[in-house]
């Protein structure tokens, strides 16, 4: 091998777009000003690797004034695929669209990226040597930043979702990504915190679990949530305890249904329903099942009397007229 490269030239070796920059630093030694020179070159290996390498180059003039090239090579591959994958890292954490907030190994923020800035409405200059502490939304419980904190020391990462306040006082959910960063010791040295914001997801969410649980036209809950509740309040009924249920259907509605137009009839349903809800306390239940078809759970009673006087309560707010559209409407109503 040795053989071979002192019958080539160096040039042979020299990546094609690397040639300009090597003939420019021979050039350079033949002035009579020339001074040691430090350059960059990529070399073709023989096995098809690329070499990044360091060139520092002298002269040396000869007895016959001629001139000696001294070149000292150095390989600085690992260098610079060392500085290429920083800066690849920079580049993703600048242009990632997830949030991203370093930490130190006390939980002090040392550098955030702009997604973060965008998300949340700090600067990077107003986060500096804070702590995460200043995003709590107040959500939740002491309990459970400690099961995140005692996550990310016995596992070394956590995972799942926080309601935090952004800068300008609005609640806002997000999917947070905690990693722990240790030295070759296995000794933290900082906390990556990645997180998206969810929250649009969560309302999308919430409106669905409504649309499943609860009537959409008078906003009570339906057959299944009821079904549940009815469960609950079975369950948790006392041996001195009582509780009622009582099915209640509207009289004349279907007429007025008819008459005044399904859109009148909605309105109606809705009266109703705000009616019988604001009679009963927090404790009791009602449910729509269809139609013009309602259910009460009355739990905590002490009587029949009791149970009696709470549904003649409901019959009475429903016989007073109800003025839907203009219209002077009058419904009853009958208990099972």
């Amino acid at each position: 091998m040795e053989t071979e490269l002192k019958s080539e030239p160096l040039t042979k070796y020299i990546h094609p777009d690397d040639q300009s920059i090597f003939a420019d630093m021979l050039t350079e030694q033949e002035l009579p000003l020339r001074k040691n020179r430090r350059v960059e070159i990529r070399f073709l290996h023989h096995q098809g690797l690329l070499i990044h390498s360091e060139i520092a180059m002298s002269t040396l003039q000869t007895e016959d004034r001629g001139l000696q090239y001294i070149t000292l090579i150095s390989d600085i591959t690992e260098r610079k695929q060392a500085e290429q994958q920083l800066s690849l890292a920079a580049s993703v954490f600048e242009h990632a669209s997830e949030g991203i907030m370093i930490t130190n190994d006390q939980g002090l923020i040392i550098n955030v990226n702009q997604a973060f800035e965008s998300l949340t409405g700090y600067k990077l200059k107003e986060v500096i040597g804070k702590t995460p502490s200043m995003l709590k939304s107040g959500h939740h419980s002491e309990e459970f930043f400690a099961s995140m904190w005692h996550s990310l020391r016995q596992d070394k990462h956590w995972r799942g979702e926080v309601w935090n306040r952004n800068k300008s006082g609005e609640i806002y959910a997000e999917l947070l990504n905690i990693a722990a960063v240790q030295n070759r010791h296995g000794v933290t040295t900082h906390y990556v915190s990645i997180f998206s914001d969810i929250t649009q997801l969560k309302e999308h969410q919430h409106e669905l679990e409504k649309m499943a649980h609860f009537d959409a036209l008078t906003q009570l809950p339906n057959r299944v949530l009821l079904s549940d509740r009815l469960k609950t309040a079975i369950s948790h009924c006392q041996p001195s305890e009582m509780m009622a249920i009582a099915y209640i259907d509207l009289d004349e509605f279907k007429p007025i249904n008819d008459t005044y137009g399904h859109d009148t009839g909605d309105l109606l349903l809705i009266e109703a329903s705000k009616r019988m809800r604001n009679r009963l306390d927090k404790h009791n239940e009602l449910a729509r099942l269809g139609g013009d078809e309602f259910i009460v759970i009355l739990n905590n009673l002490t009587s029949a009397s009791q149970c009696r006087k709470i549904l003649e309560e409901l019959l009475d707010t429903l016989s007073h007229p109800f003025i839907i559209r203009q219209q002077t409407l009058t419904i009853s109503a009958s208990i099972g």
